[in-house]
């Protein structure tokens, strides 16, 4: 129980870490890799956070929610990396500049989180 209860502390607070390097890193760096960074801590400790759970899945469950795990990754960095450049493009956003990237990524999140979800309602249907 020790070792679930460690594997869950060590996931979330990596990502908390990776999302505080990112911030701090974006605001200091002005390099368009800050969003990798987000991905890779993602990528690495957000599985520790549901390890539990993970466990009780099937190997069908645990195969296609691998598959989209990695895509969502991987397609949200480049996603929000392309949006911003547009959005520095346009004056209208100059002086909501921050505004407009934060709605820009709940937006983001939202469409990706509906689309996951019914993909997975469509697929897990019998289960």
């Amino acid at each position: 129980m020790g070792v679930v209860r460690m594997r869950e502390k060590v996931g979330y607070y990596g990502v908390l870490g990776c999302l505080i390097v990112s911030i701090i890193s974006a605001q200091f760096l002005k390099s368009e890799w800050t969003p990798f960074i987000l991905c890779i801590g993602i990528f690495i400790f957000a599985p520790l956070y549901r390890w539990k759970e993970w466990k009780t899945y099937s190997r069908k469950k645990k195969i296609i929610y691998s598959i989209e795990f990695v895509i969502i990754i991987s397609t949200i960095p480049f996603l929000l990396k392309k949006g911003y450049e547009q959005m520095n493009d346009i004056a209208i956003f100059q002086g909501w500049l921050l505004v407009a990237k934060w709605l820009y990524l709940l937006f983001i999140l939202i469409v990706v989180t509906a689309i996951a979800k019914k993909a997975n309602g469509k697929i897990f249907v019998n289960e």
